[in-house]
């Protein structure tokens, strides 16, 4: 595990703040965190439950009304008088109010879908956070990798020295460059404080390491679908943007349903019962006259808010084939890189191995030696690099396919071990 080089108020801070596991987090743990913590989820279940109350309220108008009353009265002749009564109304044609019922059953549903939106945008800053994490942990761990690398060559180094077989600035280099890379320490292990925060935000946790992608395997590991094609229908039909933007467009077509209610009659029965112990009932009926124009500029300000809401889906759209193609082609790129970065690690080592013997035989200096050994660290920096990239771009594609939900995060969670 990596120790967190914090300031010691800061530390303080912390500890007192945030609980402080102490193995390395999963990111199947990190997202269960994630969940309870992150406040806009919070709000899009609560806005579920809006929705819910909004149906039920739209509903209310719907439903007969039942109406009890009862006054007393006195004088200053000293007489009194008392009345009581009972009325139940019930609407029996309205059009608006069935629009608004619509709307409401419509605005429910884009609760709903904005709720998976929310939750597959909140798994897709969670990855990418981790991932960071993860990602400066190993370039801290490559750090100390070639500094250590390095004090095993500066001993060889030392020892041909007084051997009198090297001069001395020979031990010069290689003291420099155990500097740099000490620098380059300093800077990873600021750099991994840095993401770690970011994780922290997120988890409510402070872990003290988080588990980083398997190397050891250069299959490219299976995805839920292969083809574009297959990425193209299955953004089409699942991801939340797109399916967000279709119910807004019949949302928007009940609200103009609404508006337009405002030009038909609407009819309401009522009966009353009174202290005289006598029934009565009545219908009315109300016919709007729209002298003032508000009902058609309801109904004009309606339509305009339709032909926006076609035009925001056929945005969505674009931009979701768009990104799945880009994201698509980035998956495959960065799978070749780690092919390709994997041979040139290989290679490399072999270089260095060679340069290192030549060395100990006194056929190069150590200059040479010390190229090597950066291009060694350079490759496996690489290599790393493009193993998160392609991970990047495969949670990226999910997230836009709306596929970024709990066993999709498991399944990532297995890539990744301590």
């Amino acid at each position: 595990m990596i120790k967190r080089y914090l300031p010691h108020i800061g530390c303080v801070i912390l500890v007192t703040t945030f609980s402080l596991p102490n193995y390395a987090i999963s990111i199947e743990q990190a997202w269960q965190e994630a969940k309870k913590y992150d406040p806009s989820y919070e709000q899009a279940k609560i806005d579920v439950q809006l929705g819910e109350v909004n149906i039920n309220a739209s509903r209310s108008s719907l439903l007969p009304n039942l109406g009890a009353s009862a006054s007393a009265s006195w004088s200053e002749t000293g007489d009194s008088t008392t009345s009581y009564g009972t009325s139940l109304s019930q609407t029996i044609f309205n059009s608006s109010l069935w629009s608004d019922l619509d709307f409401a059953n419509a605005n429910y549903i884009t609760a709903q879908l904005k709720l998976i939106e929310s939750q597959n945008a909140l798994a897709n800053k969670l990855l990418s956070a981790y991932l960071n994490v993860a990602s400066a942990q190993g370039d801290l761990q490559l750090a100390q990798s070639k500094w250590d690398e390095g004090n095993k060559l500066l001993k060889i180094t030392e020892t041909r020295f007084k051997a009198g077989k090297i001069r001395s600035v020979e031990v010069d280099q290689i003291h420099t460059m155990q500097v740099s890379e000490k620098a380059a320490i300093l800077r990873a292990q600021a750099k991994l404080e840095v993401k770690r925060t970011e994780l922290v935000a997120l988890i409510n946790l402070v872990p003290q390491s988080v588990n980083q992608v398997r190397t050891d395997s250069l299959v490219q590991p299976p995805m839920i679908v292969n083809s574009k094609n297959q990425w193209l229908k299955l953004a089409m039909d699942s991801s939340p943007e797109l399916l967000v933007a279709i119910q807004n467009v019949k949302a928007t077509e009940f609200a103009k349903d609404s508006a337009k209610g405002g030009y038909y009659p609407t009819l309401e029965g009522k009966v009353n019962y009174g202290d005289d112990n006598e029934f009565n009932a009545s219908i009315s009926l109300n016919v709007p006259i729209d002298l003032n124009g508000a009902t058609r500029a309801k109904v004009d300000k309606a339509s305009l808010s339709v032909l926006r809401a076609k035009h925001d889906l056929r945005r969505v759209k674009i931009e979701v084939q768009k990104h799945v193609t880009q994201r698509l082609t980035e998956v495959h790129f960065n799978w070749n890189r780690v092919l390709i970065e994997n041979e040139l690690v290989t290679s490399s080592e072999k270089v260095l191995r060679s340069q290192e013997k030549l060395y100990e035989s006194g056929l190069v200096e150590v200059s040479e030696v010390i190229k090597a050994h950066n291009k060694v660290f350079l490759a496996k920096y690489n290599l790393k690099k493009s193993w998160y990239d392609y991970w990047r771009e495969r949670i990226g594609l999910l997230k836009i396919a709306g596929k970024l939900d709990d066993s999709s995060i498991a399944l990532i969670s297995q890539v990744f071990v301590s």
